[in-house]
């Protein structure tokens, strides 16, 4: 349970910049569970640490590509890093790519919706809000009708394969940073990192939506 995870078993010293700076230089090095634990205690010495919890949602992400376990925790530390710094957009943009890897993203287009009304004059909010909005309605195809065809099958069993095909390469690319790093041993930043697991889910979300395309057509 994320509680656990969280639970403090460190002291807790005046700051946790100390730290933050000790996750960094593990993370450099490769070394990312001796960086996570310096992280988390960075983030229990102060829990407002914005920092922290973004080092910690990043590490999380990129271990549930082995345990998916992390990815409830990665989803937890984005969405306190949101609401630590809410004009941060990275901290959003992050928040909705894991929301989405964990079924959540009707939760969070309600939670922006909510939110744009307690803050209409914020741009990164109402974007927020339209961008969830847009990929809420990217996953809920309207029926399709093409009528009686010979085509119709063939049409169906083509998109059926395509979508699959780009589910199984997103799943791929999501995990090629790890296995980069792990079993090659080659550095990559934490952003480049990112963008390839991003590309990874675009293609899952798109192979999603096939098939539930494909079930649609009549």
């Amino acid at each position: 349970m994320p509680g656990e995870f969280f639970s403090d078993p460190f002291p807790r010293p005046e700051t946790g910049n100390e730290f933050l700076a000790k996750g960094k230089e593990l993370k450099t090095k490769g070394h990312f569970d001796a960086a996570l634990t310096e992280f988390r205690r960075a983030a229990l010495a102060n829990p407002k640490l914005f920092e922290a919890w973004m080092e910690i949602g990043a590490l999380c992400k990129m271990k549930a590509n082995s345990d998916k376990m992390f990815l409830r925790y990665s989803y937890d530390a984005f969405q306190k890093a949101t609401r630590i710094d809410p004009s941060k957009q990275e901290a959003h943009d992050q928040y909705i790519v894991v929301g989405q890897m964990m079924g959540k993203l009707e939760e969070i287009n309600e939670e922006y919706r909510r939110l744009t009304k307690e803050f209409p004059n914020e741009p990164l909010i109402q974007r927020c809000f339209k961008n969830t909005s847009t990929l809420v309605m990217s996953l809920i195809p309207e029926k399709v009708n093409f009528g009686p065809s010979e085509n119709t099958n063939k049409i169906k069993t083509a998109l059926f394969f395509t979508s699959i095909a780009l589910i199984l390469l997103g799943a791929g690319t999501i995990g090629l940073p790890v296995i980069l790093i792990k079993a090659f041993k080659i550095k990559m930043t934490a952003e480049l990192a990112n963008q390839i697991m991003r590309a990874g889910i675009g293609m899952i979300i798109l192979g999603i939506a096939g098939v539930i395309a494909k079930s649609r057509i009549s």
